[in-house]
């Protein structure tokens, strides 16, 4: 039985994408070779995608110097007109956990933000404290609801900042306890 399924093995290691190129598809791999060669792919990066991405992140940027840093959120990036990526992180301002907040917000506001410590390094974390971090993400949804996101993060900041225990009247978990959102994320 054995050198049946080796026989086997052999066949479907020496057949199809394997000898034609070593790609899995064949026709993605076409696809982006040609998009490659022609430029195409280039372009759409240059005159579509970076110039939506930074319109998209230059409307956050508003919105986090408009609603929330007179909160007291801050930013760790002090030079804000060269960026990449697709997210921007703030701050809390104390006693605030990123946790806590990002529940609040997605009860209070259907408000979705990503706590820092979700994004920690598994066996890393206590080299970066990212329990009042939080990150935003500007390249998913459209420019137009960006700042209203933001504006409605501010509320759930400032109604904390005004009353730190949950609206329940339970008080805030602990830094790290985050078993409800995490399942949010999965």
């Amino acid at each position: 039985m054995l050198r049946e399924d080796a026989t086997e093995m052999t066949k479907a290691r020496n057949s199809g994408s394997s000898r034609s190129g070593g790609a899995p598809s064949q026709l993605t791999s076409t696809f982006m070779s040609k998009l490659l060669e022609s430029g195409d792919l280039q372009r759409h990066i240059f005159h579509t995608l970076q110039p939506s991405y930074a319109q998209r992140y230059r409307s956050m940027i508003d919105a986090i110097e408009k609603y929330l840093i007179p909160l007291g959120v801050t930013m760790p990036q002090s030079n804000r007109e060269i960026v990449g990526g697709y997210f921007i992180w703030t701050a809390l301002p104390a006693p605030l956990q990123a946790e806590e907040v990002a529940m609040r917000a997605k009860r209070e506001e259907n408000l979705i933000i990503a706590p820092g410590h979700l994004f920690a390094v598994s066996g890393d974390e206590r080299a970066v404290d990212l329990d009042r971090q939080v990150r935003l993400c500007f390249s998913w949804e459209d420019k137009d609801k960006l700042a209203d996101g933001i504006r409605r993060l501010g509320q759930v900041v400032a109604r904390m900042q005004r009353r730190p225990s949950l609206d329940d009247g339970s008080t805030a978990r602990p830094p790290g306890d985050c078993s409800s959102l995490t399942e949010q994320y999965r």
